[in-house]
C-alpha cells in the first residue's frame, strides 16, 4: 500500500493524470540494460568459442629441453611453411607435423568430420570447400624452404586427405593443415628444431605455446566499448530521470512543504525519493536482463532467432556463470539512481535556504 501511494505521488500529475515524462527514462533503462545483457550474451559465446579452439587445436606448452625430465610430454613435432598446388593455383599454408599423429586426433577428436584412420594429410571443412576436395583425395605439397640450390627445384609430396575437421573458425580452418612427420622426413629436410609438447606445465622448462591470446584480449576490449554504449544510454536515462524529479518537486512543492509542517523530515522524504528510482531501475534492468535471456534461450534451443544470430561463427551462451558483470552493471545502475533521487531535492534545499 506504501510502495503504491509513493508511485502515485511521483507518477501522477496533481490533476490525477499519469506522468508521460518518466517514460522517457524509464525506457533508456530498459534498453541501456537490454544493450549490455545482449553484448555480454554475444561477447560471452565468442569468448568461450574462441578460447575453446585455442586450447584444442594447439597444446598449450612446449619445450626444446628434455634432460633431466621424465617422458612427461603429450607429442613432438613443430610447424613449417608449406605450399599447395591445387588446380594450378599455389596457396601457402602452415604445415603442423607431430610424431604422435593418433594422439593429436584425439585432441580434435570432436572437431573430426571424416576420418580414413589411416596416415595422411588432415585438412580443414573449409579448405576442401574451397578447393573442392574429398576424403581420399590426393594433394601434391612443396616445401619451399627445402628448394635445391643446384638444380632449383622444390620438393614435393604427393599425399591422400584422410581426416577433415571443422572448426568454424577463420583462424585455423584457413591457415594450417597437420601432417604424420614420419610421412614427409624422408623427402622434406627438417630443418626445425623439434618441439616437445605438452598440455601440462610439469616442468620449469616448459613455455607458453598459445599465440593467439591476443584475440581474446581484442574481444575482451571489444566488449567494453559495446557495452559503454549501454552504460551511456543508462547514463542519459538517470539525467532524464533527474530532470523529471526537479519538474516532479516543482509541481509538488506546496504538498512537500505541508507534510513537512506535520512533522515529516526531510530524511523521510530522501529515503522515498532513493527508494522509487531504485525500485523502478531495478525492475526494469531484471525485465532487460529477462528479456535478453529468455531471446537468447530460444535461440540457443530452438534457433527462433537465426535470422538475427544465424550468420555468427559461434553460439550465443545464456547467462555467465560468472555473475560479476551482472553485479556491476546493478550496482552502477543503483548508484545512478540514488544520485538522480536525491541530488534534485539537495539542490532545491540549498536554493530555498539561500533565496531565504
Amino acid at each position: 500500500m506504501k510502495l503504491l501511494l509513493i508511485l502515485k505521488f511521483f507518477l501522477l500529475t496533481n490533476k490525477g493524470r499519469f506522468r508521460y515524462s518518466f517514460l522517457y527514462p524509464l525506457i533508456s533503462m530498459f534498453v541501456g540494460s537490454f544493450i549490455i545483457f545482449i553484448t555480454f550474451a554475444i561477447m560471452n559465446g565468442m569468448e568461450k568459442t574462441i578460447s575453446k579452439n585455442i586450447n584444442i587445436f594447439n597444446y598449450q606448452y612446449y619445450t626444446y629441453d628434455t634432460k633431466d625430465m621424465d617422458e612427461s610430454y603429450d607429442n613432438t613435432g613443430n610447424e613449417k611453411i608449406i605450399m599447395l598446388n591445387i588446380h594450378d593455383q599455389d596457396n601457402f599454408l602452415i604445415m603442423r607435423y607431430y610424431s604422435d599423429i593418433d594422439s593429436y586426433k584425439v585432441k580434435i577428436s570432436e572437431y573430426i568430420e571424416n576420418d580414413l584412420n589411416n596416415n595422411g594429410v588432415i585438412i580443414s571443412r573449409y579448405m576442401a570447400n574451397k578447393f573442392q576436395l574429398s576424403i581420399g583425395d590426393s594433394i601434391n605439397i612443396y616445401s619451399p624452404s627445402n628448394v635445391k640450390l643446384s638444380t632449383l627445384k622444390i620438393p614435393y609430396l604427393k599425399l591422400p586427405i584422410t581426416t577433415i575437421y571443422s572448426m568454424d573458425s577463420d583462424i585455423y580452418d584457413s591457415k594450417y593443415m597437420i601432417v604424420p612427420i614420419d610421412i614427409i622426413k624422408n623427402k622434406f629436410l627438417i630443418t626445425e628444431p623439434i618441439k616437445y609438447y605438452s598440455d601440462i606445465k610439469s616442468n620449469d622448462k616448459y613455455i607458453s605455446n598459445i599465440k593467439d591470446n591476443f584475440l581474446l584480449s581484442a574481444i575482451s576490449l571489444e566488449k567494453k566499448i559495446y557495452t559503454s554504449l549501454g552504460y551511456l544510454v543508462i547514463l542519459i536515462s538517470c539525467l532524464m530521470m533527474f530532470n523529471v524529479i526537479v519538474m516532479v518537486l516543482m509541481e509538488k512543492n506546496k504538498q512537500i512543504e505541508f507534510i513537512k509542517i506535520i512533522g515529516f523530515e526531510d530524511y523521510n522524504i530522501y529515503k522515498i525519493l532513493i527508494f522509487k528510482n531504485l525500485f523502478l531501475s531495478s525492475v526494469l534492468s531484471i525485465i532487460a536482463m529477462l528479456c535478453s535471456e529468455f531471446i537468447i534461450y530460444l535461440n540457443y534451443y530452438y534457433g527462433y532467432f537465426d535470422i538475427v544470430f544465424g550468420n555468427l561463427p559461434f553460439k550465443i551462451i545464456p547467462i555467465s556463470n560468472d555473475v560479476s558483470n551482472y553485479l556491476i552493471l546493478f550496482g552502477l545502475i543503483n548508484i545512478l539512481s540514488i544520485i538522480s533521487s536525491i541530488l534534485p531535492y539537495y539542490l532545491k534545499n540549498k536554493i530555498m535556504k539561500i533565496n531565504a
